[in-house]
């Protein structure tokens, strides 16, 4: 009997954890939208793939800007995005909040993923797509090259700052 009431507490923890992780994204689908429409405009013209799978993005690569925006010292910063960074919960989630854009074409030339939305912050991740190759973050990411984008939203939702870099993956 004990076991069966562990059991039962255990479902309702994880229905009550799975309801909020899936109320966050919907509260943040429309800066999802803001976001690909804002760095979209960069690739005009291109065959565009967007993933509805939120990737467990590195924060840590933007420490620096990061630091500069909240006025906080580079190392700490990083510490504490690496940390954020190993946090698995939002790691694989799905979102519809693109579904809508009707976005996802034949062919595509270039393949965005998106970060949680982690403290007014997201980051977009554009590779160049690699014929034959599953629209996944691990298979597009195998030797390949990526572009990503921070974009920092102000407290009206806009888009204050982007930063950009490149990654490479081995």
């Amino acid at each position: 009997m004990k076991l069966i009431k562990e059991f039962n507490i255990v479902i309702l923890f994880s229905l009550i954890f799975c309801s909020f992780s899936a109320s966050l994204l919907a509260q943040a689908a429309p800066l999802y939208v803001k976001a690909f429409k804002y760095i979209k405009g960069r690739y005009e013209g291109e065959r565009v793939f967007v993933s509805d799978t939120i990737t467990n993005t590195n924060f840590a690569n933007f420490s620096k800007e990061v630091s500069l925006e909240w006025g906080k010292n580079e190392y700490k910063t990083l510490k504490y995005l690496d940390s954020v960074d190993r946090e698995p919960a939002f790691f694989k989630e799905k979102t519809n909040a693109f579904n809508h854009l009707k976005v996802n074409e034949k062919d595509p030339s270039r393949i965005f993923f998106f970060s949680k939305f982690f403290k007014n912050m997201i980051i977009v991740e554009v590779f160049k797509s690699k014929p034959h190759r599953a629209f996944t973050i691990a298979s597009q990411a195998s030797f390949n090259t990526s572009t990503q984008y921070l974009l920092i939203f102000d407290s009206r939702k806009h888009v204050k700052k982007c930063y950009r870099i490149e990654v490479q993956y081995d």
